[in-house]
C-alpha cells in the first residue's frame, strides 16, 4: 500500500493555564495521643468539587507566634486525613490548605484552624508531691482512697481547697478547729444585707452584689461593672470629662470637653482617632494631624525634630479637591508636589522666592517661571512651544535635533560655529548622503537668479521681485550672469537689463544687501559689543 501526501499542516496555539483552582474547604483538625490529625472532605470552599486538572492540595502548618513559620508539612490528593507529629505540647498551631493544579497554579488559602496537642500524662508531677490542683474532680472517692485521718490540716496546700471542693454541710462546727477563724480572716471585708463590700461602704471600694462587681472611685463613681447576669463589663477612668472607657462595645477615649477622640470598636475591629498621632516623642518620627495644623496633615520629621516634609490636603479651589507634598515647612527654598482633580504641579521656590513649576492639565504639560520669564509648553496633539526673554539650547558638545515641516524661526537667528549644513537622501544613489553647507558674508544678504533667452535682437529685461527695491540697498547691488551676455545694466527700479547674442539662453544670479536691518558689526573690539547665550548659541548686542 503506497501512502499520499502529508496534507496542509494546521497550527493551533494553546494558551497557558494561568487561572487557579478554587479555594478548599476548610481542614478539620483533631489532636489524640500528642498527635494532630488533619482531614479534608475534597471539596472547594464552597462545596463544591474541585476542577477536572486538580492535582492535590498542600497541607500548612505555622506558629501562631512566630510570624514567618509557615511550612509545607504534607499533601492530599482526594478526601482524606493525614497525621502531624513531633509537635511540643500545650503549643498552638494554625493549618490551613491551597489548592494546586497540574499548571502548578495554587489557589488561594482555605480558612484557618488552631489546635495544640495535650499530654497523656502531666510529666511535671513525676516526682512531686500530688495538691488538689492536680486531682481530678470526681476521680478520688474519699471513701475508698482515704484512710480516716490520714489527710490532716498540715498536709493541705495553702488555698488548694476552696468552696468549689467542699460537700454542702460538709463544713460543719465541730469540725473548725478553735481559733482557727479570726478577725483578721475577715479583715476589711463588710457583710452588708445582699452584697458583700471591700473598703467604704459610700466611697472607694470593691462591691460584690447580686448585680455582679463593681468598683467606685473616692468621688463615689463607679468605673468599674462586671454583670452578672450577661457576663458584659465596662472599665472606665472618669464618669465625664477626660477619661478613657473600655466595654463590650469596644475601647474609647474623650477629651475634658467630653468629645471622643478614640474609638476602636469590638465588632469590626476598626479604629477611629481624633487629634495629634505621633511614632515617637521627638527626633525622627511621622506625626498626624499635628495640633498646629490648619489642614489635615502628615509631616515627616528628620534627625533633629524640628525640620520636616509634609503631605496636607488644603480646601476645594476653584471647586477642586487637592493634595500637596511638601519637601520642607519653610515657605521658602522648598519643592511641592500639588494634585487635584484637573491637573498636578510640581514647584521649587528659592530662597530669594522665585518660584518655577512644571503643571500637567487636560490638553498640555507646561514647565514655566513663575513671574512669566520663560515657559514651555509640550501638547497632547504633539506640538510645543517655547517663550521667553531669551531661550537657548545647549546639548554640552552633543546634538540639538529640530523636526518638522516646516521648522520656523520668527526674529534673527544667530549660529555660532564652525559651519551650518544640510543633509538629504542622495538623489541617484541610494547608499549615500547629500551633504551641503551654507556661504557665510559680512553683510545681511539676499540673492536671486534665474534664466531667460535673448530676443532676435539680443536683449532681454529681468523683472526682480516687486518688493527688491524696499528690501535692498541701492549700493552694493550685484549682477552675475553666463558668457552669453554681453551687457548689463545695473539693477535699479526693480530690474535690469541683458544685451548679447540673440536667441541664446543666458543665466542670471543677482546679489543684494538688506536695508531693513541694521549693519553686522563684523570685526568689533571687545569693548564695544557685549557677547550673549552659551555653546553655539551666542549672538552680540552693541555695548553703547
Amino acid at each position: 500500500m503506497r501512502k499520499g501526501p502529508f496534507s496542509e499542516q494546521a497550527i493551533v496555539d494553546i494558551p497557558d493555564d494561568l487561572d487557579p483552582p478554587s479555594a478548599p474547604s476548610t481542614p478539620a483538625i483533631a489532636t489524640r495521643l500528642g498527635i494532630i490529625h488533619v482531614a479534608w472532605d475534597g471539596l472547594t470552599a464552597t462545596g463544591t468539587a474541585m476542577p477536572t486538572d486538580f492535582e492535590r492540595v498542600k497541607v500548612w502548618m505555622a506558629d501562631p507566634l512566630a510570624p514567618g513559620s509557615a511550612q509545607v508539612v504534607d499533601s492530599m490528593r482526594a478526601a482524606e486525613t493525614v497525621v502531624v507529629g513531633g509537635q511540643p505540647y500545650n503549643a498552638n498551631r494554625e493549618f490551613w490548605l491551597t489548592a494546586v493544579d497540574r499548571s502548578r497554579n495554587e489557589s488561594a488559602s482555605s480558612g484557618r484552624v488552631i489546635i495544640a496537642t495535650k499530654p497523656l500524662v502531666d510529666t511535671d508531677l513525676i516526682g512531686k508531691i500530688l495538691n488538689g490542683a492536680n486531682i481530678i474532680a470526681g476521680t478520688v472517692n474519699a471513701a475508698d482512697a482515704v484512710i480516716a485521718n490520714t489527710v490532716t490540716g498540715n498536709l493541705i496546700q495553702a488555698n488548694a481547697v476552696n468552696t468549689g471542693h467542699l460537700q454542702a454541710n460538709a463544713v460543719t462546727a465541730p469540725l473548725i478547729a478553735a481559733g482557727a477563724v479570726t478577725a483578721g480572716k475577715l479583715e476589711a471585708v463588710l457583710i452588708v444585707s445582699n452584697r458583700i463590700v471591700a473598703g467604704n461602704a459610700n466611697g472607694a471600694r470593691v462591691e460584690l452584689n447580686s448585680g455582679g462587681i463593681g468598683m467606685w472611685n473616692s468621688a463615689g463613681v463607679q468605673t468599674v461593672m462586671m454583670a452578672a447576669a450577661n457576663g458584659s463589663f465596662a472599665i472606665r477612668t472618669a464618669l465625664s470629662g477626660a477619661r478613657v472607657q473600655l466595654d463590650a462595645n469596644g475601647l474609647r477615649a474623650y477629651n475634658a470637653n467630653n468629645q471622643q477622640t478614640v474609638e476602636i470598636s469590638s465588632a469590626t475591629g476598626t479604629a477611629s482617632l481624633i487629634g495629634q498621632l505621633s511614632s515617637g516623642p521627638s527626633g525622627r518620627r511621622i506625626v498626624v494631624s499635628p495640633d498646629d495644623a490648619t489642614d489635615p496633615e502628615i509631616r515627616f520629621y528628620d534627625d533633629n525634630g524640628s525640620t520636616y516634609s509634609r503631605i496636607v490636603a488644603p480646601p476645594r479651589r476653584n471647586n477642586q479637591t487637592n493634595l500637596e507634598f511638601h519637601s520642607s515647612n519653610y515657605w521658602l527654598a522648598q519643592s511641592r508636589l500639588t494634585l487635584t482633580e484637573q491637573l498636578f504641579k510640581v514647584s521649587y521656590k528659592n530662597d530669594a522666592g522665585a518660584e518655577t513649576f512644571i503643571v500637567g492639565h487636560g490638553s498640555a504639560i507646561e514647565l514655566r517661571e513663575a513671574s512669566g520669564g520663560g515657559r514651555l509648553l509640550l501638547n497632547w496633539d504633539g506640538s510645543a512651544a517655547i517663550w521667553g526673554n531669551k531661550v537657548s539650547l545647549d546639548a554640552s558638545g552633543g546634538e540639538i535635533y529640530l523636526f518638522g515641516n516646516p521648522v520656523r524661526v520668527e526674529g534673527a537667528l544667530w549660529v555660532n560655529g564652525n559651519s551650518k549644513t544640510f543633509i538629504i537622501d542622495h538623489p541617484v544613489r541610494d547608499d549615500s548622503y547629500l551633504i551641503h553647507a551654507t556661504t557665510e558674508s559680512p553683510h545681511n544678504g539676499v540673492e536671486y537668479w534665474g534664466s531667460t533667452v535673448l530676443d532676435d535682437c539680443g536683449k532681454a529685461r529681468i523683472e526682480l521681485p516687486s518688493y527688491f527695491e524696499a528690501l535692498t540697498q541701492f549700493e552694493g547691488r550685484a549682477v552675475f550672469t553666463t558668457p552669453s551676455a554681453e551687457v548689463v545694466t545695473y539693477p535699479q527700479g526693480g530690474a535690469f537689463d541683458v544685451v548679447g547674442q540673440p536667441g541664446q539662453r543666458m543665466f542670471w544670479l543677482v546679489k543684494a544687501i538688506r536695508q531693513d536691518v541694521p549693519p553686522l558689526l563684523v570685526e568689533p573690539r571687545r569693548d564695544q559689543v557685549r557677547v550673549h547665550g552659551d555653546g553655539p548659541y551666542k549672538h552680540y548686542s552693541r555695548a553703547f
